[in-house]
């Protein structure tokens, strides 16, 4: 690994330990970290109308977290003091970023 490397990971790694959140998975029951990035709401125009949903991006730092995200995963965590509930849609895993990100959506009640 480049030297320049390790200085980017010792500053993301910095960084995580401010700027993170605690999420549990409702399937494993497990808690991990992860900074939450509000994603505009998907608009997208369907055959049954417009389909706004609120979405988040998670970016996790933790791969052996994020490896045990699986999509339809549902997640939750404290959003502005209260527990809110999300699916997860995507998972973006670019070796270039030190993080996994996943794409979740909120889910309303059923």
């Amino acid at each position: 690994m480049s030297e320049f490397h390790d200085i980017i990971a010792d500053v993301v790694d910095d960084r995580a330990q401010f700027s993170t959140d605690a999420v549990v998975n409702l399937r494993t029951n497990e808690t991990f970290r992860a900074e939450i990035e509000t994603d505009p709401d998907i608009a997208l125009d369907t055959e049954l109308g417009a389909d706004n949903r609120e979405a988040v991006v998670l970016h996790v730092r933790d791969a052996v977290a994020a490896a045990a995200i699986n999509p339809q995963d549902r997640i939750q965590f404290t959003l502005f003091g209260q527990e809110v509930t999300f699916r997860i849609t995507r998972r973006t895993n670019n070796p270039a970023s030190p993080f996994v990100s996943f794409t979740a959506v909120k889910v309303t009640a059923e």
